[in-house]
Formats: C-alpha cells, structure tokens, sequence
C-alpha cells in the first residue's frame, strides 16, 4: 500500500471539490510531496553493503504541482504523462539524501507513457486515475540512483521505496 495515504488524502479533497484545475495540481503535489517525506532509499546495492534507509528531501517541492497546473489549464493540449515526468523530474532534481548526493534518474520520460490513453480506455473512476498516477511514480522511482561517498568503492543505492 505504497501511495495508500496519498489515495486518500486526495479523495478526501475530490469528494469535498476542487474549484479548479490549479486546486487539483496544488493537492496533487502537496500529497505527493507529503508522500516522499515518510520515504526512503531503497537498500539494494551493486557490489556494496546496503545503503542505510535515508529520508530525502526535495529543494524544488513545487515542481510537480506546476507542471499539472500547466496540463490541467491547457485542456489536454499538454499531456498528463508529460506533466508528471516533467513534473516529477523537476522534484527530484531538486532532491538530496542524507549524504547530501541528489539521485541520477536513468531512464527520463518513462514513467508516463502510459497514462495518456484513448477515450474508450481513460480511467472511468477516480480510484483508476489514481492508480495510473501512482503507478507512474512508482515507475519514477524505481529508476532513481543514489551514490553515497565517500566509500572507496561509493555505495550505490538504486531506487526508491515509499510506505
């Protein structure tokens, strides 16, 4: 149940109403920035002991917010799977771990592409939308590297974990 607080905290706020798009965005990535807090690296590492669990935190928490505003004003001219790797991309970039090394992300542009999908197969629920999103950044962070120096070889750490 990785995101399961996430899922409803926003529920809470859609069965109460967005006023906007821009209301949708900002509970979006205030939740989802919430959500990063409670987690950490995950402790799989390549030729190295594991990385201890660390708590990240992002420098740039609005970004995944302003790219859903920019998607959400303009009425699916600008695709949701790219707002939220754009999104998620501009959150992490942001980001640094208790060894204070911000992760590399190995595979940009992703973790989306299969949110945007045809009208006969668009989420018919609020639950399916927010499996998709929360399948997307999960997708995202199962492509996020950390390295934490200075360990001679550094550690590496690959992934991260929310609970």
């Amino acid at each position: 149940m990785a995101f399961g607080i996430f899922k409803a905290r926003y529920k809470l706020r859609y069965n109460e109403g967005f006023e906007s798009g821009e209301t949708m965005a900002e509970v979006i990535g205030e939740e989802y920035d919430n959500t990063i807090k409670i987690g950490f690296t995950k402790a799989n590492t390549v030729g190295a002991p594991p990385l201890p669990p660390v708590p990240m935190k992002s420098l740039f928490p609005t970004g995944l917010t302003n790219m859903m505003k920019v998607c959400f004003k303009s009425n699916g001219r600008f695709p949701l799977s790219r707002a939220v790797d754009l999104g998620l991309t501009s959150y992490w970039a942001g980001a640094i771990a208790a060894s204070g090394a911000p992760p590399i992300v190995t595979t940009p542009g992703f973790s989306g592409v299969y949110i945007d999908t045809p009208a006969s197969i668009a989420p018919q629920s609020v639950d399916e939308f927010l499996d998709k999103l929360t399948t997307a950044f999960e997708t995202y962070h199962s492509q996020l590297v950390f390295i934490s120096t200075p360990p001679i070889p550094p550690l590496v750490g690959m992934g991260f974990q929310v609970f």
